[in-house]
C-alpha cells in the first residue's frame, strides 16, 4: 500500500468537522495506530503525546492474529509498560530509534524494561512538523528480531511525517473550537451587548443584552430595521466618525463613551469598542456596556461630593488626609485650601510650606500636641492653634486628627478636620467685654441709686445713732449717783449695744450695693435676702408713702449664686415698683415660693400705673424706658443677672392696678 494511501488523515478531519475536536483526535489516533501496526509487523504499539509539561500514553495497540485492538488511553509514561529511556531519549534529541535487535547491547541496555522483557524489535520515531515536536510512535515486535526492514521503516517514517501534520492541525483545530465557544459562552451570557454591524450601519445580529439595553424586539432587529446610525443622537454622531476612521485605518477602535436612543425615546448612556472582522472588510463586531447605574453612582457622589462641599463652606471646616511615612498631603477639600488661604489648582501645599501659615507663637505647640502625637505616639490629636494668611489675617483655629493603622500597627495615614472657630473667638472676647461693660454699669447703677437713697440711709442710721447716744447718757447719770443704780445702768448698756449693731448691719448692707469685683458664688437664704432688701429700700418706701409686704414660703431651700448681684435684681426690681406707684400711696409686695419642685420664684407685685400694652415685649431691652429720668438699664440689668444664674424673669399686668415682675433662681444641688 502506498504512504498516501495508508493514512488519508485529511479526509480523517473532514469526516469529522461534525464533531468535537476530541472526537477528531480519538479517530486521528485509531487510524494512526492501525496504520502503523498493519504496515510495519509490530506486535504492540504507543503513541504518546505531550500534555503540557507531561508525557502521556494516548493509545495502545496490539494484535492477535489478523485482528487489531485499540484502547485510549490517559497514563503517564513513567507508570507505563515501555522502555522509558528510549521515549525520552527520542522527544529530548528528536531522532529516531531503531534497534534491531534490543537483546544485543546498545546504548539502551540498561533499561529496566529491555532487560526484563527480552525484547527483539524496537522502534521510536518522534512526529515532528515545522520544528513542533507533537508526539512519537513507539512499536515493538518481541518474537523476532530485525523485523522493522528499512521498507517499513520508510513507510513509518511516512506515516510519522503525515501524523504529525494532522495532529498539529487537529490541535488547531480543536484550540479553534474552544475559542469559539469561549466567544460563544461570552456572547450569551449577555454580560455586555454584542453586535455585528456594517459600516453603512446596518445590524447584522445583536445577542439579547443589545435587546433590552435598546428595547427594540428581535424580530425589529431581524428586519433590520434597526440602525447604529439611527440609534446614535446628534451631539455624538462626530465622535461616531473619528471611531470609523480609526477603525478603517487600524482595524479596531479604542473604548469610547456616548449615547443610544431607546425605542421609547430616552436615551443610555454606553462604553462602545469595536473591530472589524478582516482588515479592509465591510463588517465587524462591536461591544457595548451599559453605563447607566455607573452614571447614578456618578451624579449621586457628585451630589454628595457637592453637599459635602456646601455644608463646609457652612460650618467652616475643611477635612485632609497625610501619609503616614512621609507625611504629605494626600487630600485637601475645598474648604481647606480657603481656610488656609492656598490656590487649589496649584495642588497641595507641601508640609513645610503649610507650616508656614502657622503663628510662630504656636507652631512648637503644634509639633509636641498635634505632629508628634499622631504621626509618633499614633494617637488621636485635638488642638487649638492660630494661622497667619500672606494679607496679615489672624484665624483662629481647631484641628482635630486621627492615625489610621494596618493591621499590624503600622501607621498608614493621617486623616483629621481643621475647624475656622475665628468667628466664635470673636464673639467670645465681645462678650467678654460685654459681661465687663454690664458689670461696670450695674455698679454705677448702684451707686447712683445709693446717691438717690443717701438721705433716707442717713436718717435711717441716725436713729440708732441717736438711741445709742441717748442711752450712753442714761448709763453715765445712772453710774455717777451716789449709789450707782447698776441693774439701770446695765440695761441702758445693752441698749446702746443693739443701737450700735443695727447701725452697722445698715452700713454693711449700703456697702455690699456698691461694691465692685468679680462674681462670688455662695449659698444664699432667698427670704434673708429679701428681707435685707426690705431695711435698705424702708425709708424710700416710706418717703413715698408705700407700703411694703412680705409673703414667705417657710421651709424653701437655699439658692446657689452671688449675694451682691442678686440684691442688685431684686433692688432694682423694688425701685421699679416704688417708681411705678409715684405719689400715690401704694403697696409694694414681695414673695417667695417653691415652683416646680426644682426653682424659687421671687416676685414683686406693685400698685402702680402697670405696664406699658404696646411695649410688653420691650421692658427687658437695654434703653428702653417709659420714664423721663429713666435709663433703661435697670430691667436690662436685671435680666442678665438672673439669666447668667440659671433662671429667667417676666412681668404680667395685674388683674386690677399695677404690675407683677416674676423671676426664677434655680435650687441649690445637694
Amino acid at each position: 500500500m502506498a504512504p498516501a494511501e495508508l493514512l488519508d488523515l485529511a479526509t480523517v478531519i473532514k469526516v469529522s468537522q461534525a464533531a468535537s475536536g476530541e472526537m477528531v483526535v480519538e479517530k486521528l489516533i485509531d487510524r494512526v495506530m492501525r496504520a502503523a501496526i498493519e504496515h510495519a509487523g509490530a506486535e504492540r504499539g504507543l503513541l504518546i503525546l505531550p500534555r503540557g509539561d507531561e508525557l502521556q500514553i494516548a493509545a495502545e495497540v496490539t494484535t492477535s492474529g489478523n485482528d487489531f485492538s485499540v484502547h485510549q488511553r490517559n497514563a503517564s509514561i513513567a507508570a507505563a509498560f515501555l522502555p522509558e529511556s528510549v521515549v525520552r531519549y527520542v522527544m529530548r534529541t528528536r531522532e529516531n530509534v531503531i534497534l534491531g535487535d534490543a537483546t544485543a547491547r546498545n546504548p539502551f541496555s540498561a533499561d529496566p524494561y529491555i532487560g526484563r522483557h527480552r525484547a527483539r524489535s524496537i522502534v521510536c520515531l518522534p512526529l515532528v512538523n515545522q520544528a513542533k515536536l507533537n508526539g512519537v510512535i513507539y512499536l515493538e515486535n518481541n518474537l523476532t528480531a530485525h523485523v522493522f526492514t528499512s521498507e517499513r521503516i520508510t513507510v513509518l517514517k511516512v506515516l510519522a511525517s503525515q501524523a504529525a501534520i494532522s495532529l498539529e492541525n487537529t490541535r488547531l483545530y480543536r484550540d479553534l473550537e474552544n475559542r469559539e465557544a469561549k466567544i460563544r459562552r461570552l456572547v450569551d451570557a449577555n454580560i455586555m451587548a454584542v453586535v455585528i454591524w456594517r459600516l453603512d450601519g446596518a445590524i447584522v445580529a445583536s445577542n439579547e443584552a443589545f435587546i433590552r439595553m435598546v428595547q427594540y424586539d428581535r424580530e425589529d432587529v431581524a428586519s433590520g430595521r434597526v440602525r447604529w446610525t439611527d440609534l446614535t443622537p446628534t451631539k455624538w454622531r462626530e465622535h461616531d466618525e473619528r471611531a470609523l476612521a480609526e477603525i478603517r485605518a487600524t482595524g479596531s477602535v479604542q473604548p469610547y463613551e456616548k449615547e443610544l436612543f431607546r425605542k421609547d425615546g430616552s436615551r443610555v448612556p454606553v462604553l462602545v469598542a469595536g473591530a472589524l472582522f478582516e482588515e479592509g472588510g465591510n463588517e465587524g463586531v462591536a461591544f457595548a456596556l451599559d453605563l447607566s447605574e455607573q452614571k447614578r453612582v456618578e451624579e449621586t457622589l457628585r451630589k454628595r461630593e457637592a453637599y459635602l462641599a456646601e455644608s463646609q463652606m457652612l460650618a467652616h471646616t475643611g477635612s485632609w488626609a497625610s501619609d503616614g511615612t512621609t507625611r504629605e498631603a494626600r487630600y485637601w477639600s475645598e474648604e481647606m485650601f480657603r481656610i488656609f488661604g492656598f490656590d487649589p489648582q496649584q495642588g497641595f501645599p507641601k508640609r513645610d510650606q503649610w507650616l508656614q501659615r502657622m503663628h510662630p507663637e504656636d507652631r512648637e505647640k503644634i509639633r509636641r500636641e498635634a505632629s508628634d502625637r499622631m504621626f509618633l505616639q499614633k494617637v488621636n490629636s485635638d488642638v487649638e492653634f492660630r494661622i497667619v494668611l500672606p494679607d496679615g489675617t489672624v484665624k483662629h483655629i481647631r484641628g482635630l486628627a486621627h492615625p489610621v493603622l494596618s493591621p499590624d500597627g503600622e501607621l498608614v495615614e493621617v486623616v483629621g478636620t481643621v475647624v475656622d472657630i475665628t468667628e466664635r473667638k470673636d464673639a467670645e472676647q465681645a462678650r467678654d467685654r460685654l459681661r465687663q461693660l454690664e458689670a461696670d454699669i450695674a455698679h454705677i447703677n448702684r451707686v447712683t441709686t445709693m446717691g438717690e437713697l443717701t438721705a433716707s440711709l442717713a436718717h435711717e442710721i441716725k436713729q440708732p445713732i441717736g438711741a445709742a447716744v441717748t442711752n450712753a447718757e442714761a448709763c453715765l447719770r445712772l453710774l455717777d449717783r451716789n449709789q450707782p443704780d447698776l441693774p439701770e445702768a446695765q440695761e441702758a448698756a445693752l441698749e446702746m449695744v443693739k443701737a450700735s449693731r443695727r447701725a452697722a448691719a445698715i452700713i454693711d448692707r449700703v456697702r455690699l450695693l456698691y461694691q465692685k469685683g468679680s462674681p462670688q458664688q455662695e449659698v444664699i437664704d432667698v427670704n434673708e435676702l429679701i428681707r435685707e432688701m426690705v431695711i435698705v429700700m424702708q425709708n424710700e418706701a416710706n418717703r413715698r408713702s408705700i407700703t411694703m409686704r412680705t409673703d414667705l414660703a417657710g421651709g424653701l431651700r437655699s439658692a446657689m449664686g452671688d449675694r451682691v448681684q442678686l440684691q442688685q435684681a431684686l433692688m432694682n426690681l423694688m425701685l421699679n415698683g416704688i417708681e411705678a406707684i409715684c405719689d400715690q400711696s401704694g403697696q409694694l409686695t414681695i414673695q417667695s415660693q417653691l415652683a416646680g419642685g426644682h426653682q424659687l420664684l421671687i416676685s414683686v407685685t406693685d400698685t402702680g400705673v402697670g405696664l406699658p400694652a404696646e411695649d410688653i415685649d420691650k421692658i427687658f431691652h437695654a434703653f428702653f424706658t417709659t420714664k423721663p429720668q429713666g435709663t433703661g438699664l435697670g430691667l436690662a440689668i436685671t435680666r442678665s443677672i438672673v439669666e447668667s444664674h440659671g433662671g429667667r424673669v417676666w412681668a404680667t399686668p395685674n388683674s386690677g392696678r399695677g404690675a407683677t415682675f416674676y423671676f426664677t433662681l434655680p435650687i441649690e444641688s445637694s
